[in-house]
């Protein structure tokens, strides 16, 4: 692979998404609901709780607003991510970046961690943001080690969101394929779950349990990364994974979407040509 022209492309999709407006109103949104959430929670614990409850109730806001983040983050991560490769396409511009000696997959990869990137800076962003304003308005605030475990295990299925949505964006329209990222992502968070929590497992096979079993060991598994990363916010919580095999399963199936993506790209590419 070439890593100069990966790189380049890789800050060509950082800079372009950077600029994006729908970037910019959700980080502004963003604000507005911390302000909320400080100011709304530091009136209530004023109001109507101890000491002992208050200092709690500092801790218990990073973890609420946290939460808020991560949802806005996978929202964030669908959106760019059906405009990511979508956009190239219908400016041509792809076709013309594919004229230089740069292959197909190189493009692909800088498109994907390229607009994976942007979600993780604003993630930090908004999280620096939370920090500051928690802690100049509480000044028994701090920050717990927990977010910050939990922030690296949930950066893995923001990616695969990200990957997901250039992948439908392929051959779907935008709007329907935001969608469609959305309906993937529940079904393979409830299949990950059945499989996590039920005792029946295989037991008593029948179409339905067919279904949760495909989707939850052909795809990623963003319920268990999900609930890999919710483990460091609460403290004494037993996580009944193999984090050894988690990684491993992530890797190979996340793998497999990455080239499936790759394909569908090439053959999108010929049809549009034709």
């Amino acid at each position: 692979m070439n890593w100069l022209q990966i790189k380049a492309l890789f800050f060509n999709s950082f800079a372009r998404e950077v600029r994006n407006k729908t970037l910019i109103f959700v980080f502004i949104l963003t604000i507005f609901i911390l302000l909320i959430v400080n100011f709304g929670m530091n009136y209530m614990a004023n109001t109507f709780l101890n000491d002992q409850m208050f200092t709690s109730l500092t801790q218990t806001k990073m973890y609420a607003f946290y939460v808020v983040i991560l949802f806005w983050n996978n929202i964030l991560a669908a959106l760019l991510g059906v405009s990511s490769v979508k956009a190239d396409i219908d400016n041509q511009i792809m076709f013309h970046l594919w004229s230089f000696p740069i292959k197909k997959i190189e493009y692909l990869i800088s498109r994907i961690f390229g607009t994976w990137a942007i979600v993780l800076f604003y993630y930090i962003v908004s999280l620096v943001f939370a920090y500051i304003i928690f802690a100049l308005t509480n000044k028994d605030f701090t920050l717990e080690t927990g977010v910050l475990k939990s922030f690296f295990v949930s950066t893995l299925s923001m990616l695969v969101v990200v990957t997901f949505a250039i992948f439908y964006s392929l051959f779907l329209p935008k709007i329907v394929a935001f969608v469609t990222v959305f309906f993937t992502s529940f079904l393979i968070s409830s299949a990950n779950q059945y499989f996590a929590f039920s005792d029946t497992g295989f037991k008593d096979m029948n179409v339905f349990k067919l279904i949760a079993t495909i989707f939850n060991f052909i795809f990623p598994r963003i319920g268990n990364l999900n609930t890999w990363a919710n483990s460091y916010l609460t403290p004494g919580t037993e996580l009944k994974l193999s984090i050894p095999f988690e990684i491993s399963h992530f890797l190979l199936t996340y793998t497999i979407l990455l080239f499936a993506t790759w394909f569908i790209l090439i053959n999108k590419n010929v049809q549009d040509r034709d």
